[in-house]
């Protein structure tokens, strides 16, 4: 294993074109998967030109399109997953449990 640390990549958001910065993860030695919409949909197809979501659209989606969300996101552990980071707050911010009065 390197001790080479990558430089972020970035993209633009498939929906809203947001730059996006993609970061290296030097545990798992590959670049974050957590807004590779391929990642999340299981598309092999596009291995050259991967398409990434911004958090802002990945919340939305969660939280606005639950029916497109359990459709687009077929995978269930991968649906779950994506639920833990938004409601820790791993994409977005993590929101209180109770709100303060």
């Amino acid at each position: 294993m390197s001790n080479n640390v990558k430089k972020s990549l970035k993209f633009n958001c498939l929906r809203c074109k947001q730059v996006i910065n993609v970061k290296w993860v030097k545990g798992e030695g590959n670049y974050s998967s957590k807004n590779n919409w391929d990642y999340w949909t299981e598309n092999k197809e596009n291995k050259k030109s991967p398409s990434y979501i911004c958090d802002e659209c990945l919340l939305e989606l969660y939280y606005r399109y639950k029916k497109e969300f359990k459709i687009l996101i077929k995978n269930v552990k991968k649906r779950n997953l994506l639920g833990v980071y938004i409601n820790e707050g791993v994409i977005g911010v993590k929101r209180p449990f109770f709100l303060p009065e």
